[in-house]
């Protein structure tokens, strides 16, 4: 019985002790690239964003009263740069203790912003503008 239960401890090691190092060294570095099951494109983009690229930061509070979900969110701001002809990458950072939504827009070195979400309309012609300037230099 002794035995068979080392056996079970030694897998669980086996198997927990990387999960656990990553997780470790996320919460150390805040390099999403390693973090368990959980690199994604937008978040990988967030870190590791190119110079011309459109990287839109939202960061939503959890008391915050919106009439869209965080998905309907995400692809309404990729639509209205890809109505444009430019692709935008949207990471949404979840705020506790805020009732607010704030986006940033960063375009390589500029970034534009904090802003609240209603003044999304004129925010999308100047970093559309910014980032146009950006390619043609």
């Amino acid at each position: 019985m002794t035995q068979n239960l080392n056996y079970i401890l030694a897998i669980i090691a086996v198997v927990v002790t990387p999960t656990a190092s990553m997780l470790g060294y996320f919460a150390a570095t805040g390099d999403p690239s390693l973090r368990p099951l959980s690199a994604t494109v937008d978040t990988l983009r967030g870190f590791f964003g190119g110079a011309n690229d459109i990287l839109i930061e939202v960061d939503w509070g959890d008391r915050a009263k919106a009439n869209m979900s965080e998905s309907e969110m995400k692809s309404t701001l990729r639509s209205a740069f890809l109505s444009k002809g430019i692709d935008a990458h949207v990471v949404i950072t979840p705020r506790e203790g805020s009732n607010r939504i704030i986006v940033s827009y960063k375009v390589g070195a500029s970034q534009f912003g904090p802003m609240r979400l209603a003044e999304t309309p004129r925010a999308v012609q100047s970093v559309v503008a910014a980032y146009r300037m950006g390619k043609q230099s």
